[in-house]
């Protein structure tokens, strides 16, 4: 099994590896007030899925502090009731 992970992972890499060879044409990106940046396309879908998984990472950064407080009163409220019993 570990190598059929290690073959999928290298394969992975090489086709990345050959999409970013294949698109090095410059792209430009317009921003407000006459700014703009030129990049490779490659480098510009990076950047861009870079930025989606860290916004996506932040939006589930609630939750996950939610739930932990949730579970820490949970044990707190358990080790009242288990030190109450005793």
């Amino acid at each position: 099994m570990r190598y059929l992970y290690v073959a999928s992972g290298v394969f992975l890499f090489l086709a990345v590896l050959g999409f970013s060879l294949k698109n090095t044409h410059p792209v430009t990106m317009h921003y407000y007030l006459g700014m703009n940046w030129s990049a490779p396309l490659a480098l510009m879908l990076l950047i861009v899925f870079c930025a989606g998984a860290l916004a996506g990472i932040v939006a589930c950064m609630s939750l996950l502090i939610t739930q932990r407080r949730s579970l820490r009163a949970m044990q707190q409220e358990l080790h009242t009731l288990q030190s109450s019993r005793d």
